[in-house]
């Protein structure tokens, strides 16, 4: 993340990545989580109620181009679509200064990924939960016919007392999987490492795992 200063929200903005401190309507943007050449995602707090909130934003140099400007909101309209309990909200869409954005959730917990990293324990309870949200949610995909990315260590995350929340996976050009394999592995891959080397872990948990992978 960057802590870099910005200009007032008056000033004119850069054609790519945006400083820390810039307003965008009612969003200033404190850190930048991640960025690529064309597109990225910031942590902001909405001023007016003083909420925490991620925001992608597509660079300026983009606001004359049809094809980008029309894919960038399809894809936030598309997320806005999701309504499921697990998965993390989208909030709004907006335009400053040549500037298109949306903002969805800011998940306030570790990922997967993280506590598996860190060496972190996750109780088999939590690993039992994270199996059952991650089905139901895959289902309510399926159901919905929503193209998205595969869900994986890097986007389900435990927030408060370990209940798993999924980052907001639907992304509009990716094509709906003809199987579940991969799915299954990486899923297995994610839960892995909390059980691995562990002799009194749950015999049922690991037989499944090997089954996904």
């Amino acid at each position: 993340t960057s802590t870099e200063t910005a200009p007032v929200a008056g000033d004119a903005l850069p054609d790519g990545l945006l400083r820390v401190g810039t307003q965008l309507g009612d969003y200033r943007l404190l850190s930048i989580i991640q960025h690529d050449d064309d597109l990225a995602m910031y942590e902001a707090e909405q001023v007016s109620i003083g909420r925490q909130v991620a925001l992608k934003a597509l660079f300026r140099r983009h606001r004359t181009d049809p094809t980008w400007v029309g894919t960038f909101a399809h894809e936030a309209r598309s997320r806005a679509l999701v309504s499921h309990p697990n998965i993390s909200l989208v909030y709004e869409a907006d335009q400053d200064r040549g500037v298109t954005f949306y903002t969805l959730e800011l998940i306030d917990g570790p990922t997967l990924a993280q506590l598996a990293q860190s060496g972190t324990s996750v109780d088999e309870a939590t690993l039992w939960r994270v199996l059952k949200v991650v089905a139901d949610v895959l289902h309510y995909l399926k159901q919905q016919r929503m193209e998205h990315r595969m869900i994986s260590a890097d986007t389900v995350f435990l927030v408060g007392d370990g209940q798993p929340r999924i980052a907001n996976p639907v992304k509009p050009g990716i094509p709906m999987p003809e199987e579940d394999s991969a799915q299954m592995r990486l899923i297995s891959e994610a839960i892995r490492p909390f059980v691995k080397g562990n002799p009194k872990a749950d015999k049922r948990l690991v037989a499944l795992l090997d089954r996904m992978a």
